[in-house]
């Protein structure tokens, strides 16, 4: 009994560790993009040097490649706003990141109020007609503005220790600016880009990966399968549930040391598509912008991607339909209809219920299912489905079915599917139809995304 206890405990716990491999191996592409064709990012699509189009979503990672030869850091595209001249991202700058303020218009009152409320770290000087503040702003403006009864005076322009200067704000909008910091946009210019790169989860490669890591687990139980448990005599072979649960095992960590090819690990890697750019040094700066470029309008800006599209990014919400014929004698017909959840537009969950028919019978199968949307160009309209379904009844003991066709996006949200010949084991519990047995049904799938 123990025995036997321990066995199923390995048993659960290899499965558990197979449904990781999706997210272990998970891919991502990097293009390069010639600055030329860095306008289009508004659209969405993009082209690489080989003219090939480049998708950018909001799970997209960008940087570009200013035209002194440095690269920005990585942005999420998500947090992106394009304007007509070029790509921006709003920052607030609290009080601590500023360093001076330009003060215009300030009166005399003023200027002795911050002269007697400045400590030995503070100074304030005249140019011109203006005044300049240095030192350490946070405390030193409080001070001025709790000693006050009427807003200050003048325009304020303040600046970052990273060379930015802010539009002026009013002397009333002090107060909020010193609690509250200055939101701003920070940007580049498309005349100040040379080329960008954009990295995105890649389906087709992560779909190989996925493929590659599992032949190490399937090759093990076979072995485990076909020596009926018990392992090879002389061979270092244990029973089946403990290589299951070694292979599992292999599995993960092949996936893991696969480089480019892993989330889990925090690889973020993955190959160069189209021609790669000169080695050149990574940007010092913390965001688009750096001393001596223009940054673009902001005026004209908006959000390259809405909420509705970020949260499509993060989870879809889905139903798929199918239904077909099985290559078998005793199973005529199966239909099936499942619930799930796409996240990142690349992995599904889900849940639902099949229908087997044979003759007149017809059985009932609860099921979960995990796998892959594996998305093939930029414009998704074709995708490589990837998927297992368990489950199992009262009439069926238990039921795996691997679901791997071909999907077809014929309108925004409606996709078409078929499915070929997919292996499916199904083991009955009726007492006319005993035992277990193979099938390969052939379905045609329906299925919406929201």
């Amino acid at each position: 009994m123990r025995e036997q206890l321990l066995r199923r405990r390995a048993g659960v716990r290899s499965i558990a560790l197979l449904l990781l491999l999706p997210v272990a191996t998970a891919c991502t592409s990097t293009s390069n993009v010639p600055g030329g064709g860095l306008a289009s990012i508004k659209h969405g699509v993009v082209r690489d040097h080989d003219g090939d189009e480049v998708r950018i979503d909001p799970n997209s990672e960008v940087r570009f490649l200013r035209t002194d030869g440095s690269w920005t850091p990585w942005h999420q595209a998500s947090d992106l706003w394009v304007s007509d001249d070029g790509v921006l991202v709003p920052y607030t700058a609290k009080i601590g990141e500023l360093d001076r303020v330009k003060v215009e218009g300030l009166t005399e009152s003023d200027v002795a109020a911050l002269r007697a409320s400045a400590t030995f770290r503070d100074t304030i000087e005249e140019d011109g007609s203006d005044h300049v503040l240095a030192g350490d702003l946070g405390p030193w403006l409080t001070r001025f503005i709790g000693a006050r009864t009427t807003p200050p005076s003048g325009v304020w322009s303040f600046h970052t220790s990273g060379g930015v200067w802010f539009d002026g704000v009013s002397g009333a909008s002090l107060p909020h600016v010193v609690r509250e910091g200055l939101t701003a946009h920070d940007g580049l210019r498309y005349a100040d880009m040379s080329s960008a790169e954009v990295k995105n989860l890649s389906g087709g490669k992560t779909l190989v990966a996925v493929v590659a890591v599992s032949a190490v687990a399937v090759g093990l139980v076979a072995v485990a399968v076909l020596t009926k448990g018990k392992g090879i005599p002389d061979l270092p072979l244990k029973p089946a549930a403990e290589v299951g649960h070694i292979a599992a095992r292999a599995a993960i960590h092949v996936a893991v040391r696969a480089p480019g090819c892993c989330m889990v690990s925090g690889g973020g890697g993955g190959a160069t598509k189209s021609k790669p750019p000169p080695e050149l040094p990574e940007s010092t700066e913390g965001g688009l912008s750096k001393a001596g470029y223009a940054l673009p309008s902001a005026s004209d800006s908006y959000r390259l991607f809405d909420g509705v599209d970020r949260r499509r990014a993060a989870v879809r919400f889905g139903l798929a339909l199918d239904a077909g014929l099985l290559a078998s004698r005793r199973d005529l017909w199966t239909g099936g209809a499942v619930g799930m959840l796409r996240l990142t537009d690349l992995f599904e969950l889900g849940g639902g219920m099949r229908l087997l028919g044979r003759g007149n019978h017809v059985d009932r199968i609860f099921l979960a299912r995990v796998g892959l949307h594996a998305e093939l160009d930029a414009r998704r309209r074709v995708a490589l489905p990837l998927s297992l379904d368990v489950g199992g009844s009262s009439t069926v003991g238990f039921h795996a079915r691997l679901n791997f066709g071909l999907r077809l996006r014929l309108a925004d949200e409606w996709s078409l599917g078929v499915y070929p010949l997919n292996p499916t084991y199904t083991a009955l519990h009726a007492p006319t139809e005993p035992g277990s047995r193979w099938s390969f049904p052939s379905t045609i799938e329906t299925s919406f995304v929201f």
